[in-house]
């Protein structure tokens, strides 16, 4: 657990609402559950910081970055059946992907590829 928790350290874990209009709602439930969480507008840059959990991205047009820097990406969406984030994105990046079984299709197309 101990190497687990110092691992943690390097780690950086980002939420990423599919619409702008979660923005508010999501950072409300992360503050709910304890989460040291911010939003991605509030970080002032060249400048020290507590340590946070997560990050919430909320701007529009940023994700590709993310996915382009990101070690192993969670495609959060593909838990639930409204949709989520194309899987295909961080795949372009060559990155290693995690899904639920909701994004069969997006698979079934990588297949076809």
């Amino acid at each position: 657990m101990e190497e687990l928790l110092q691992l943690q350290m390097f780690l950086m874990h980002w939420v990423v609402p599919r619409k702008p209009e979660r923005f508010d709602e999501v950072a409300d439930l992360l503050s709910h559950q304890k989460l040291r969480s911010i939003k991605k507008t509030k970080i002032k840059m060249g400048q020290k910081s507590n340590h946070h959990d997560i990050i919430l991205l909320d701007t529009i047009g940023e994700l590709s970055k993310l996915y382009s820097i990101g070690t192993i990406i969670f495609v959060g969406g593909s838990l639930v059946s409204t949709g989520g984030h194309n899987v295909l994105e961080p795949v372009a990046y060559k990155k290693a992907v995690i899904v639920w079984l909701l994004q069969i299709n997006s698979f079934q197309h990588l297949q076809s590829k």
